[in-house]
């Protein structure tokens, strides 16, 4: 139980902590600024442009993750799909054509006793 615990919350927190990284230093970089810009009494207007452009820079980092995101999770649901038609495919292949007739009615061969739609 404990193992399985573990897993769940290695699989939730899988990556977490690069994204906190760059999200956290980017905003705290751009606080910095804006705290450096109130408290200047000379360059206030360099400390302001500064931390707009690393505001902007931090809107179009977060759309790109959250459009990252949004397209490895329609990768993964192409795949789940892609896996659920050919297990699908698979498992019709492999059930007898001859279901529900008797075992005389089914061709016997002498290599293959298992035969699956002999033709």
């Amino acid at each position: 139980m404990i193992n399985l615990i573990n897993l769940i919350f290695a699989q939730a927190l899988a990556g977490l902590w690069g994204e906190v990284w760059r999200f956290g230093l980017g905003f705290g970089i751009m606080i910095l600024l804006l705290v450096a810009a109130y408290v200047s009494p000379i360059w206030k207007r360099d400390f302001l442009y500064a931390a707009l452009a690393v505001g902007v820079f931090m809107i179009a980092f977060t759309s790109g993750v959250v459009v990252g995101e949004k397209r490895v999770r329609a990768q993964w649901m192409a795949a789940d799909v892609a896996a659920t038609k050919q297990s699908q495919d698979a498992y019709s292949d492999a059930v007898r054509t001859v279901r529900g007739k008797p075992s005389w009615w089914v061709r016997s061969h002498g290599r293959d006793v298992d035969c699956r739609d002999c033709k």
